[in-house]
């Protein structure tokens, strides 16, 4: 049985637990070599699609992050509603990175939609300094490690690290196989200065593979196909994903999908969770803990299970796509976090030991033409953005304000029109200088990582 296996086998038990913990509590017996810097060490964690009302840590009734607990239950802070600034792994890991929110770094679908797929996605602008950068100056030594292809050396994403690698495509590196890159990473690092980690675990992003059998959760063989191909691999009208998203699905049939995508997530996502007990372990067994640490995990969006009538995620800011978890683990004392809505981008304060920032907490969706084209005008066509305020939100989509009291409609089934804030009407504008602007033709290898995430054909 391999170490994923056997974390996933645990469930709830006592090994999940225990390990989880012994990242801080159990003496070094078998460590490969002892740090020596009196820095923390930072380690700054994306789980990869991970919506937090589904998480267990945040209420979910499945027991889908059993590791998340443990770390609460340790005297980890954990916050079950923090926004992420972006609708996709892109335009959020640059704001994550940079400290800026979307519209201000760039880094998203762009143009209009008779642009060409190759010429739509806008890349990191070199100039703005990044969270790497920023340590290094510091003197920590940089590693980061992605199971998310998005994130390749084309995307400008791996500035600043020493050590940047990056999964080819959805699958070979989640589980075991990213582990093994961790653990190869920290065998070639210094041990006379402090380390920041960076790691994007993506079990939880689609495709969903088969996974061990737990109890709490239907099995289905092989994996799920949101879409039908042809022999040349060209997308055919008629997928699942397609008739789905254009209505055209029987409700018994698409109830059934319905509950297939949800328990299949469900089981990623306590993939996911596993995922990260076997990386706290390996900076354990490499005694990366010494000098003390500082662990943040967060996400950089959610997931469309079918609610709003959206299969998959982007292009949509609804509470499933972008509510995700932010949580600090740190030996010094975890920080208290605000209540109420709190921006994904506080988790780069919060690595860097400060406070978060009172910032207004936004997010921005852009069109994206490929949507368009697959779904033949039924989703991606509109410029989204959105305001939280207390349990209050404003979400304006393609010229419509609209008012969602979270508290009394967290599903966001019956909001009411509105007049445009002062502050959406400034997004708005923003996000439309943003999109306009145009850099060229795109980096191939870019566009060769994207493909590999499925954001290209």
């Amino acid at each position: 049985m391999t170490s994923r296996e056997k974390f996933l086998s645990w469930g709830l038990g006592v090994g999940v637990l225990s390990l989880a913990l012994a990242f801080v509590r159990e003496p070094m017996q078998m460590a490969m070599h002892q740090a020596q810097p009196t820095e923390p060490t930072l380690v700054l964690i994306v789980l990869d699609t991970v919506r937090a009302d589904h998480l267990s840590a945040c209420g979910y009734e499945r027991p889908t992050s059993p590791t998340l607990e443990a770390l609460v239950q340790d005297g980890a802070a954990m916050h079950c509603q923090t926004y992420a600034p972006g609708s996709w792994t892109f335009p959020s890991h640059a704001s994550l990175f940079s400290g800026l929110e979307v519209p201000e770094h760039g880094a998203h679908f762009v143009g209009d939609q008779a642009l060409l797929r190759a010429l739509a996605i806008q890349p990191l602008d070199g100039e703005i300094p990044l969270l790497a950068e920023d340590l290094q100056a510091q003197g920590y030594q940089t590693r980061g490690v992605s199971g998310n292809p998005v994130l390749a050396e084309a995307s400008g994403l791996g500035r600043g690290f020493e050590d940047w690698r990056v999964a080819p495509g959805f699958g070979p590196w989640n589980g075991d196989g990213l582990v093994e890159q961790v653990t190869d990473s920290l065998r070639m690092a210094d041990l006379d200065r402090p380390l920041f980690l960076f790691v994007n675990i993506a079990d939880a992003h689609d495709p969903w593979y088969p996974a061990e059998e737990v109890d709490w959760v239907p099995s289905y063989p092989g994996t799920l196909a949101y879409f039908e191909v042809d022999d040349a691999g060209q997308v055919l009208p008629d997928g699942p994903w397609q008739r789905y998203v254009q209505g055209r699905m029987p409700e018994p049939e698409a109830q059934e999908l319905r509950q297939e995508v949800t328990d299949r997530y469900d089981r990623a996502l306590a993939q996911s969770d596993a995922t990260l007990a076997a990386v706290l372990q390996t900076l354990r067994d490499h005694n990366w803990d010494g000098a003390g640490y500082r662990v943040v995990i967060t996400s950089d969006h959610g997931e469309f299970l079918g609610e709003h009538g959206i299969l998959r995620h982007g292009r949509y800011l609804y509470e499933e796509n972008n509510r995700v978890p932010l949580l600090v683990w740190d030996s010094a004392g975890s920080p208290t976090l605000p209540s109420g809505p709190l921006s994904m981008l506080a988790a780069r304060e919060l690595i860097l030991g400060q406070a978060p920032a009172e910032r207004p907490v936004r997010a921005v969706a852009f069109p994206d033409p490929l949507w368009t084209e697959q779904s033949g005008g039924a989703l991606g066509t509109e410029l989204s953005v959105a305001v939280w305020e207390g349990q209050s939100k404003e979400h304006w989509i393609a010229g419509q304000s609209m008012q969602v009291d979270l508290a009394q409609d967290p599903l966001e089934l019956a909001p009411t029109s509105s007049e445009p804030s002062e502050q959406v009407t400034e997004r708005v504008q923003a996000a439309k200088t943003s999109a306009a602007r145009q850099t060229g033709e795109m980096d191939p290898a870019l566009q060769d990582a994207l493909r590999a995430a499925g954001y290209l054909e």
